[in-house]
């Protein structure tokens, strides 16, 4: 299952979160400040952050431009208690998803599941442009101008 890293400066929102999703089969790695979280993504592989915006080192924007640039590949939930109004365009731009701390557990998870689904349909059409792509190459290899009898 997915790696998920949970940045929330608010204790009580980060155990909560990472309790729903162990429970679910993510391993959850969590932070409550946006150098930490920098921290743990330097240090463990991550597949997905659900990250809050208003925090007090680090806002979530300052995060999820230092984790676009570190991994453009690695997914990003916006959960905030923020309306979405009031959330910088640019950050609405840069995260996968958004979804209000008010909102169903289920509403997170499925978000997550979704990201998930799509990073692996990433890897799997990556694996096979890759095999594809090797392919035509050994397949034309012998057809080459260095091998062409009418070259020599």
């Amino acid at each position: 299952m997915a790696t998920v890293l949970c940045i929330d400066d608010n204790p009580d929102s980060l155990n909560m979160r990472k309790c729903i999703l162990a429970k679910q089969g993510y391993s959850v790695l969590t932070a409550d400040n946006g150098t930490d979280a920098l921290r743990a993504l330097a240090d463990n592989p991550v597949d997905l952050v659900v990250l809050d915006y208003r925090m007090p080192d680090m806002d979530g924007l300052a995060v999820a431009r230092a984790i676009c640039q570190r991994d453009e590949s690695t997914r990003i939930v916006l959960l905030t208690g923020c309306p979405k109004e009031e959330v910088p365009e640019e950050l609405v731009r840069i995260v996968d998803a958004f979804v209000s701390k008010g909102q169903d557990p289920a509403v997170l998870l499925g978000n997550l599941q979704r990201l998930t689904d799509l990073a692996q349909e990433t890897l799997a059409w990556e694996v096979i442009s890759s095999t594809v792509r090797q392919s035509k190459n050994e397949t034309y290899a012998p057809f080459s101008a260095a091998h062409h009898p009418l070259t020599h």
